[in-house]
């Protein structure tokens, strides 16, 4: 039906569209941006961990950075 087939739509395009934007502020080099929860083990869950592993191996890349410019 119409109503089924509008909910699941809107229940993939929302988790990911907030996914989406934490990727672009990312990719901008904002570190604050706040990564989406997503409890639903699925391919979303599976993006926003990801996302999570690039947040924190950026943050870990600038501190490293700070550190040698400090020695």
């Amino acid at each position: 039906s119409f109503f089924l087939s509008t909910m699941i739509i809107r229940s993939i395009v929302g988790p990911l569209d907030r996914v989406r934007l934490a990727i672009l502020d990312l990719s901008k080099g904002n570190l604050d941006v706040q990564i989406p929860e997503h409890k639903t083990k699925d391919e979303i869950f599976d993006l926003v961990r990801a996302l999570e592993v690039f947040k924190d191996g950026a943050i870990q890349q600038k501190k490293l950075i700070e550190i040698q410019r400090a020695e």
